[in-house]
């Protein structure tokens, strides 16, 4: 079976988006160039990123949330198969 991998190709060297395929032994590759990416976009959008999440820290937007009651009132169980009581 065919499987894809994120991966941005510099030269020669393959740099991972997501993590790398685990393989046991060498493996073909077919390399589909889909654009151009510019590294200094890529990392713009990290940053943007970290600066996102400190915002939403400083938020604490859970703060005083029992996880616990909050999943008791929002699960819908259902019956399971062959388990009608």
């Amino acid at each position: 079976m065919l499987q894809t991998h994120r991966a941005i190709l510099r030269g020669t060297q393959v740099i991972w988006l997501d993590s790398p395929p685990q393989l046991s032994e060498d493996a073909e590759v077919h390399i589909t160039v889909l654009k151009p990416v510019s590294v200094s976009a890529l990392s713009h959008q990290g940053s943007e990123m970290a600066t996102s999440l400190r915002k939403l820290a400083q938020l604490s937007p859970f703060h005083g949330l029992d996880p616990v009651e909050w999943q008791k009132k929002n699960r819908q169980d259902r019956s399971l198969p062959g388990r009608e009581a």
